[in-house]
């Protein structure tokens, strides 16, 4: 199957191997950002068995790239989801760990601007997640 991690990557002069591959396919799959664990399971699962060392360097390669980002849900792991879906924001829950997004793209986009008038401060980036319990746990 092509992904357009896949086409994204071979733009950028990168070679496309199994295990690219099949991490393309899980990002592509799984909206939701994933631990370097829950991907070595899934890759598990499609029958490649990948060690921590692989993965990280891969995980790297592909934040190199520009094509993952990193996300800090705030319980001390390392997530990683694909860079270039529709900006967005998560939802998570304290309790069982549920992890969602949300979309909150103009009101954000007016709060950057009031920063960069107001305080004269030109935003990079920004992270905004949002933590609570989920409906199954209040």
């Amino acid at each position: 199957m092509n992904y357009p991690l896949i086409k994204q990557l071979r733009e950028q002069g990168s070679r496309i191997t199994k295990v690219r591959r099949r991490l393309a396919g899980i990002f592509e799959r799984h909206h939701l950002p994933l631990t370097e664990q829950e991907l070595r399971l899934r890759l598990a699962k499609a029958g490649s068995i990948v060690n921590k060392t692989t993965i990280y360097r891969e995980l790297a390669h592909l934040k190199i790239k520009n094509i993952i980002k990193e996300v800090d849900l705030d319980d001390g792991k390392k997530r990683f989801e694909l860079n270039f879906h529709q900006h967005h924001h998560h939802l998570v829950c304290t309790k069982c760990r549920m992890i969602d997004d949300i979309f909150v793209h103009n009101d954000v986009r007016h709060v950057e601007q009031k920063i960069r008038k107001e305080k004269k401060f030109l935003i990079q980036s920004h992270s905004l997640e949002f933590f609570g319990l989920c409906k199954n746990c209040h």
